[in-house]
Parts: structure tokens; sequence; C-alpha cells
């Protein structure tokens, strides 16, 4: 039994290589077929390492970084012989991890320093909103209207 379900999963990664790589050839993101495939090589197998470098390749070339490493760092594990090419996709799934990442990490920074009151003009015209008496908590409406900064701008007669 266990030997037909190999050569059953066998089947199925096989099937789904070919249709990734036809997908890749054309320049298109793989097709839910080849990812059903390799799903179901590993329902029969579950450490079947073409299984997981096939599925791991996949959701690299669709987006799903976090899913992908799991999937490439098991099959490097379970088979040595798989090793080189999961090996290689690993590379690449980490170095776009790293990069979503970084571009996170610089996001979240621009969002801080614009919410912080000094965005990249910094205290430009000498005060900032928190000192100018304006902010979320008290603003113009508890200053009748008026901004209150001291500026002869404040109220035109």
């Amino acid at each position: 039994r266990e030997e037909q379900n190999r050569r059953w999963a066998d089947e199925r990664v096989s099937k789904g290589q070919a249709l990734m790589a036809r997908s890749l050839a054309a320049a298109q993101r793989p097709g839910s077929d080849a990812l059903r495939c390799f799903e179901q090589a590993l329902a029969q197998v579950p450490e079947h390492p073409g299984a997981l470098l096939g599925r791991g390749v996949h959701g690299a070339r669709s987006g799903h970084l976090d899913r992908a490493k799991k999937d490439l760092e098991r099959a490097f594990r379970i088979d040595p012989k798989a090793a080189p090419d999961a090996r290689n996709e690993l590379d690449k799934v980490e170095a776009q991890l790293e990069a979503r990442d970084a571009a996170h990490r610089r996001e979240t920074a621009a969002r801080a320093e614009a919410t912080s009151g000094k965005g990249q003009y910094g205290d430009r015209y000498g005060t900032d909103a928190h000192s100018a008496g304006v902010g979320f908590s008290g603003g113009l409406a508890e200053q009748g209207g008026y901004l209150s900064s001291g500026s002869s701008l404040d109220q035109r007669s």
C-alpha cells in the first residue's frame, strides 16, 4: 500500500511540475492546478520531498513566502538529494522575506515620523502643532475657531 501511495504521489508531483513549468515559461504565476497536485501528493505521502519542493516553489512564485520557506526547509531536511534545488529556492525566498521586512520597517518608521508632528520639513516654522496650541485634544474649536499661534494671520478683521 505504501508503495502504491508513493507511485501515485510521484505522478501527482510530476504533473504539478509540468503545470508549473508551463506557467513559468509563459511568464505567469503558477495556477491552482499545480498546487492541487502537490497537496494531493502530500495527502498521500506527507514527507514527499518533491511535493514539498514543488509546493514551496509554487508558494514563492505566488507570494506566499512564509509557507514557501517552511516547505522548502522541510524538503531540504528530508532528502539530501533534493537539497541543492531546495537550498537554491530557499535562498531566494529568504532574500525576498528580508526585502519585504526591510520595506515594512521603512514604512513603519516613515509613518511614525509623519505622526510625530515633525515630517520631512522638521520644525521649519519654529513651532510644531503641539506647541502652537493646535492639537487633537484642543484645536480650533476651543479657541473660538481661530488658530492661536501668535501669528498676525490668526484673525482677520
